[in-house]
């Protein structure tokens, strides 16, 4: 190890070498070359290492980098890093070479800056490798104060702090150079890294009774492939043991799944199929000769790399530290997820889940609902439902770190912006035709059309079926995009259609109509617009102005048949001169062609309609989700044929439920949604849509999510093919919700809890449990107490009865206010207290009104006259009307303490503000 003067000098000769104001003047040759061995990055990873290591992986942690093989992959894009002549670098960064580095420079500048500044919590936000930032902002941080300590592994921070919690390496920063004291930084880290192996050293040495992969076993997730696996690891038990544990203590984002191979040789960790995140690590862990290694898919290379791993565990530690690192980040930030992030060459068989003893990827079901009395929460509750059907492995961080409400909401809003959850609520007039698919009239320069259109639960059904490569936008259109039916020069052999094809565009006749993105014509041109019929006229509008970047365009064959599909790259141009030179085809669209020279049958697929002569028009019967399967079907895969068909978990989310009617809503469909009759599923099953008469099933990743309000309909009336395919989740009022919440009004002090349990005790005899009220009645009144805003409180509590509450117990006892003078506790109360008014009608007054035959009741039950207190009466405002609902004896003692005091007068807000 070196000295830390030694250290310092090094210090030194690199900031000589590469000052802050060199790098404004940094060229691509400066930052890198192929066997010079003074350029910044062969500094920053290999002449700077005393200083703290980033080597592992490959180059491109550095943004770009010169190819040693300047032929390897000349021209190719592959994950997101693009192949140049002589160099290799991430598309995000720019389309040149050059574009690329000075992106990448200004980064560094940023990166720079900040670390001068002492602002490390901007260098969190740089998104660059967090290796190689915090390297460089290391080396360019004011030395007289360092905030930055040459520790650039967040692993390495989190053993040195005993801490499992996911910060940011500013605050690990912080907290470890807490610990400093009065050393000078280099001798206190150098001290941080001895501490650290010894750290690894006891890990290791713990590894036997408690090892990582003994608290699998007692998991239950060690299991008999894995046991298979480690009979031929032979005296490897402690190196798996150790790079396991460290992993596993890495932060890294990653299940086990174990593989079967011809071998059984093989361990595999990474994400699961359906598993949404980004930020997830993948390979194996496999024995080759005897040999133990980590084998995983370079990033560059597209090929399987292995990293042999030694009985040296620590530094077996420090190589998967550095892989964790910069692999995260390379996948991380470029979104890589599902097939590209496993070894490709690898093939293996993932063992079914039973045999496993694995619990699924989530635990809620696919069809559910919520039910309980009003205001206990259930639309709140969905959002927490639906991201954890939707995003588990979001949901596990989520709840494992005590997250906010925050936290969950925004996430659960960035899923619904993906379109990965959608919402509905049902009502008595909502139908199958706004559900599932309906005929919608359309008017196009007064042409009425009746266009079937999809419904939102056939739309997300879509979006879940989806095959990756439209759901992640990898073939340039989404499964939003409208599909069109289009001529080129008719259907014989055209000069002017494979001109079309081979320079991706698409064109359109009646080029003497002029520019379309002009609102100027000329005699001429109006003349033989004027000239033309609807069905020409329509063409080239839809052409010109209905179809939009992302839309997929079908070259038609004949009737039934399509020979190209191509996607809208691009906005409308106008040819002066022609395609090819013929003046009738000057209307031009860009379309990317991705499949030509086809022959396939679409006639299923348009329901059976012939396609029409007309040159472009919509095909509103087919969606592009429809489209990509069915010519996959036929064995025509568009885009890269290699991408894993990875499905993400989709929500629909259907408040009130038992409002609508089930037979009319779902129709047909209702059968389809049992788990077993899934796509996918050994039973699944199909139907035929009544309205396009298309074949049609629910995927086995779209959750749904209902609610139901038992005030409005008994849960024993409903629906009974709605009740026995779905999971019913019970949610009653729950007064633990604000326990020990009391509202303190001058003498009196108003237990939330005893006051929600004392109304619903008596509703629950005078009615039913299905009619209580909910918690969330008070859940703003006790969080302003405890928050010590009493007056608020108070305030809360008196709209939730004046509004809410009381309006809600007329509607549950029709008006019976007998009933309701009870659920208040009005029949104990004085009458200064009561908010139903009493008065008996004496035989007088009922002849009054009656007139004078009026018989007076032969059972001598005096009649009644009931009627609820005035808006602005100054009995709502009296803490004691709430209180002496459950407690009349408290009520009764403050009379006379209150009775000696002048009442407050309190501004009756109108009742409409």
């Amino acid at each position: 190890m070196s000295s830390t003067s030694e250290l310092k000098t090094l210090w030194d000769s690199f900031l000589a070498r590469w000052s802050a104001e060199a790098l404004t003047e940094l060229s691509l040759s400066d930052y890198t070359g192929v066997g010079n061995k003074d350029t910044f990055c062969y500094w920053l990873e290999t002449k700077t290492r005393p200083l703290g290591s980033i080597q592992g992986n490959n180059a491109i942690k550095f943004g770009i980098y010169q190819r040693s093989d300047p032929n390897h992959k000349r021209g190719e894009v592959v994950r997101n890093v693009q192949y140049g002549d002589e160099h290799s670098w991430y598309t995000r960064f720019g389309d040149s070479e050059q574009q690329a580095f000075e992106s990448v420079k200004q980064i560094l500048l940023a990166i720079v800056a900040a670390a001068q500044r002492s602002d490390v919590k901007a260098i969190d936000e740089i998104d660059f490798s967090p290796m190689v930032k915090w390297k460089l902002a290391f080396l360019y941080q004011p030395r007289s104060e360092p905030v930055i300590a040459n520790i650039f592994s967040a692993a390495m921070f989190k053993r040195l702090l005993a801490t499992d919690a996911n910060l940011p390496m500013s605050e690990l920063n912080r907290k470890l150079l807490a610990q400093q004291g009065e050393q000078d930084l280099l001798s206190f880290v150098r001290d941080c890294w001895q501490r650290n192996r010894e750290l690894v050293d006891a890990q290791s040495q713990a590894n036997s009774p408690t090892s990582y992969l003994s608290r699998c076993r007692a998991s239950g997730r060690y299991l008999a492939v894995f046991e298979r696996f480690l009979e031929q690891l032979e005296g490897h038990h402690p190196v798996l043991e150790s790079a396991l544990a460290t992993l596993a203590q890495s932060g890294a984002d990653y299940d086990f799944w174990i593989v079967t191979t011809p071998a059984e040789s093989c361990l595999r960790f990474g994400a699961r199929e359906h598993a949404a995140s980004t930020t997830r690590l993948s390979g194996f862990f496999v024995v080759t000769a005897g040999q133990l290694s980590l084998a995983y898919t370079d990033v560059e290379s597209d090929l399987t790399v292995q990293i042999p791993l030694t009985d040296d565990v620590e530094k077996n530690a420090e190589v998967l530290n550095e892989w964790v690192e910069i692999d995260r980040f390379q996948r991380g930030s470029e979104g890589i997820v599902g097939h590209d992030v496993w070894p490709c060459d690898w093939q293996g068989r993932q063992v079914n889940e039973n045999e496993q003893g694995e619990q699924p990827m989530t635990t809620s079901p696919l069809n559910q609902i919520l039910y309980g009395p009003p205001g206990t929460g259930k639309t709140y509750h969905t959002v927490t439902a639906a991201v954890k059907a939707a995003d588990f492995p979001f949901y596990q961080r989520w709840k494992a770190e005590r997250g906010t409400r925050e936290e969950l909401q925004e996430r659960y809003e960035q899923l619904v912006n993906d379109k990965r959850i959608a919402f509905v609520t049902f009502h008595q007039s909502y139908g199958y035709e706004e559900f599932v698919e309906g005929l919608r009239a359309n008017s196009d320069k007064g042409q009425i059309s009746y266009d079937i259109e999809p419904g939102i639960f056939k739309k997300i059904c879509d979006y879940a079926s989806a095959d990756k490569r439209v759901s992640a936008g990898e073939l340039g259109l989404s499964v939003d995009s409208n599909v069109w039916k289009l001529s080129l020069d008719g259907t014989k052999p055209s000069r002017i259609r494979d001109y079309c094809f081979e320079h991706n565009i698409g064109t359109i006749g009646w080029g003497e109509m002029g520019d379309q993105s002009s609102d100027e014509k000329s005699a001429a041109e109006q003349a033989y617009a004027d000239s033309l019929k609807s069905n020409a006229l329509s063409a080239v509008s839809d052409f010109t102005d209905g179809m939009e970047l992302g839309d997929v365009v079908l070259c038609v064959s004949g009737q039934h048949t399509i020979q190209a599909v191509g996607v809208v790259s691009g906005d409308y141009e106008y040819w002066e001169q022609g395609v090819c030179g013929h003046k009738g085809y000057r209307h031009v669209l860009p379309i990317n062609w991705l499949a030509t020279g086809l022959n396939v049958n679409i006639l299923q697929l348009n329901a059976n309609k012939r396609l029409t002569l007309k040159t472009c028009y919509k095909l509103s019967r087919i969606s592009a989700t429809e489209l990509v399967n069915h010519l996959a079907s036929v064995g025509v895969l568009l885009g890269n044929s290699a991408l894993e068909a990875v499905k993400d978990n989709y929500v629909l989310i259907i408040d009130e439920i038992n409002r609508g009617n089930i037979s009319k809503i779902f129709g047909e469909l209702i059968t389809l949604i049992e788990p077993s009759k899934r796509q996918g599923q050994q039973d699944a099953l199909s139907v035929n849509l009544s309205y396009s008469g298309k074949k049609f099933s629910v995927p086995d990743n779209l959750y749904l999510i209902g609610t139901m309000n038992t005030a409005d309909r008994s849960l024993a009336l409903i629906d009974t093919a709605l009740r026995r395919r779905f999971t019913f989740t019970e949610m009653m009022p729950d007064s633990r919700e604000f326990k020990g919440a009391v509202v303190k009004v001058g003498h009196v002090d108003i237990d939330l809890a005893c006051l929600l349990d004392t109304l619903n005790q008596r509703i629950e005899v005078l009615f039913d449990r299905e009619h209580t009220l909910g918690h969330a009645f008070f859940i703003e009144a006790a969080n302003l107490a405890n928050q010590g805003e009493h007056k608020r409180a108070f305030d809360s509590v008196v709209t939730a009865f004046k509004h809410k509450i009381v309006p809600l117990l007329q509607e549950y006892f029709y008006d019976d206010w007998q009933k309701i003078a009870l659920v208040l506790s009005d029949n104990q109360k004085p009458p200064e207290l009561r908010l139903v008014n009493s008065d008996e009608l004496d035989d007088k007054r009922l002849k009054e009104l009656f007139g004078s035959s009026y018989q007076p009741n032969r059972y001598g039950q005096a009649a009644m006259r009931f009627s609820l207190v005035a808006e602005n009466d100054v009995r709502w405002d009296d803490a004691r009307v709430y209180c002496g609902i459950y407690d009349i004896g408290a009520v009764e003692s403050t009379v006379s303490a209150l009775a000696s005091e002048p009442q407050p007068e309190r501004q009756i807000e109108d009742a409409d503000a």
